[in-house]
């Protein structure tokens, strides 16, 4: 069914904003708080398993931020250009494979190989969650002011995705736009 009937239907649907919003917070949840910082709850048993000193432990952590940052650099390219769904895809992919591979490591290269694994998929996912929720914010800003200008989305999010500093250049924007809507 379409958007016409369904509302014709009386049925209600959440504004794409507010999905955008919700599965970016649910992502980043993912990819940070589980992929990069959720493995310190099991270090210890980690520790014990695998043999690993304090400072081997220390190296879990390093390999998975070099991993991180190695992506972090290309992956706003990679969002740009594949599309932010497809990175986050990927990378949620990855950070999940690479944790479970990481929890049948055999010993502390391995580990910290999966652990690297892991942060590069982390990276993918902030790269591209990031691009897809300041867009899911702006829809949400427009949506709900409820100005004359909504009819200007695809020009608002268009003119936001060209721009280098985008929460910078959207606010700036959006604020133009209002002061023309009240004139």
């Amino acid at each position: 069914m379409n958007n016409t009937a369904d509302r014709a239907e009386g049925k209600r649907h959440l504004p794409y904003g507010i999905v955008v919003l919700v599965m970016g917070t649910l992502v980043v949840f993912g990819a940070l708080g589980l992929a990069r910082f959720g493995y310190s709850m099991l270090l210890a048993p980690m520790q014990a398993g695998l043999g690993m000193d304090n400072t081997q432990a220390g190296l879990l952590a390093t390999a998975n931020l070099v991993g991180y940052l190695v992506l972090s650099v290309p992956g706003g390219a990679l969002a740009s250009r594949y599309g932010p769904r497809a990175v986050i895809a990927a990378g949620l992919a990855l950070a999940g494979a690479a944790m479970i591979l990481t929890g049948l490591a055999g010993g502390m290269a391995s580990a910290a190989f999966w652990r690297g694994v892991t942060g590069l998929g982390s990276g993918a996912v902030s790269c591209g969650a990031r691009l897809l929720t300041e867009t899911g914010l702006i829809v949400i800003f427009i949506l709900y002011k409820k100005c004359s200008w909504q009819s200007d989305l695809a020009e608002v999010i268009s003119y936001f995705r060209s721009s280098s500093n985008r929460s910078q250049l959207a606010a700036n924007y959006c604020r133009t736009l209002s002061l023309k809507s009240r004139k």
